[in-house]
């Protein structure tokens, strides 16, 4: 179930009180607008009513796809909380640290890909490319694999057959064996630096 709370923020521009929802947790199936806010980049936007100025606001949450089998949490680490409830078996628990992150996870396990091999796949995008990319995945069209880079408007592409690839990689990085909520992230990609293959 999806659960919120009201709150109060002071806008910057002209001082005015704008009562926003805060979500402790947010269920797609109980509220699909909500994901589709994140996925669109919305979530965190608030609008001042008065001036119109636009308010940035992240706080931590946690996102539970019961359909999908997977668990992200923004900002906080609910681990504890996870070990307490004993999570049912298959579940991807992830910890990101944006709404960015958040969007990135849910279109990779939506799309039934692992984060996992999908770091390793950016890392060697970024390795081809000699360049010190941020990418976030941002899904899939005809054998190609899309990834934004923020303040570009272009995707850049790549074949799907660089997954395929990285899944062989993937394999050699040892597993992590915890219940509880795992960073994967860039670093995570770059243990492969430390690996002969």
């Amino acid at each position: 179930m999806s659960r919120n709370r009201t709150h109060a923020v002071r806008c910057p521009d002209c001082g005015s009180i704008i009562p926003i929802k805060i979500y402790d947790s947010i269920t797609p199936s109980v509220n699909p607008e909500l994901r589709q806010r994140i996925l669109d980049g919305k979530f965190e936007i608030v609008v001042c009513p008065d001036c119109r100025a636009v308010l940035y606001i992240q706080y931590d949450i946690l996102y539970h796809d019961t359909a999908g089998k997977f668990m992200v949490c923004v900002g906080k680490d609910y681990s504890d909380m996870i070990q307490q409830l004993d999570c049912p078996a298959g579940y991807k628990l992830r910890y990101v640290d944006d709404y960015r992150q958040l969007a990135e996870k849910i279109r990779i396990f939506e799309a039934g890909l692992s984060d996992e091999i999908m770091e390793i796949t950016k890392e060697a995008m970024r390795h081809m490319a000699k360049k010190n990319l941020e990418l976030y995945y941002a899904g899939n069209w005809r054998k190609l694999m899309y990834f934004t880079v923020p303040g570009q408007e272009k995707h850049i592409a790549v074949s799907q057959g660089l997954y395929t690839l990285a899944r062989k990689y993937y394999d050699q990085i040892p597993a992590e064996e915890d219940r509880g909520f795992r960073r994967i992230n860039r670093k995570y990609a770059e243990a492969l630096k430390k690996i002969r293959v």
